[in-house]
């Protein structure tokens, strides 16, 4: 991984900047002490996320994944908001502000499919997800050594980062543009995954077209928000 990094971060005019990767929570280590009060070792997500700096690239950092050795099988939101601002907090001071400011911050990628829906997210789960990780970002924004003028811009959140199919089989990010439609939406960018057979790119605009105008017509007032097919 190491010589795939240094090679994404070698190609001319900083043709790619950002590296998206799976998982990231889990190299999180997670311990208890006397009273049960959790413990964080971050070692792990240090190293890779200080190679990332030093080659001059910034994360797509998913919030996925559960530390390693954490007891409970059904995370609160109360843990989600408070690990994702202990992690935006750590980076701040390691890196500075102004270079975590950049850092492409994600829900859960593709909830809907098992094989990374590992919690077996409910509908009513993955909502309280994602605005515990919007409420983590958000406390970090609102600290007094958060400089004002610019706290409404940064730690922004994209997600849900799904393939929207069929609602039937799909419930969780048709839930969350739900969620946006209503108002009370933790994104700024509506993520989404169009892929096409790889052969033509004119599959992959038309299924994206596609799909905004069945957006636009069911939820219209997600038309003020970004959107980004990954």
């Amino acid at each position: 991984m190491q010589l795939n990094l240094q090679l994404i971060g070698s190609l001319t005019d900083r043709a790619i900047s950002y590296v998206r990767i799976h998982w990231l929570l889990e190299l999180i280590q997670v311990s208890y002490d006397k009273e049960l009060t959790v413990r964080y070792d971050f070692a792990y997500l240090d190293q890779l996320l200080d190679r990332l700096y030093d080659i001059g690239l910034y994360p797509g950092f998913e919030l996925m994944g559960i530390p390693q050795g954490y007891a409970n099988q059904h995370p609160t939101a109360r843990f989600w908001e408070d690990l994702v601002s202990r992690i935006v907090q750590r980076y701040v001071v390691r890196y500075g502000l102004q270079t975590v400011a950049r850092w492409r911050f994600e829900s859960w990628n593709e909830p809907d499919l098992r094989t990374y829906n590992v919690l077996n997210f409910t509908v009513s789960d993955y909502l309280e997800y994602i605005l515990a990780i919007r409420a983590g970002l958000d406390h970090v924004r609102n600290l007094p050594e958060t400089p004002r003028e610019s706290a409404s811009t940064l730690f922004q959140l994209q997600g849900p980062a799904g393939l929207f199919k069929s609602e039937t089989n799909h419930p969780l990010c048709w839930a969350a543009v739900k969620l946006c439609n209503g108002g009370d939406c933790p994104f700024e960018t509506i993520t989404f995954h169009r892929k096409g057979s790889g052969r033509w790119a004119s599959e992959v605009l038309s299924s994206t077209q596609q799909l905004l105008e069945d957006l636009f017509t069911r939820f219209p007032n997600v038309r003020r928000l970004g959107f980004a097919n990954e």
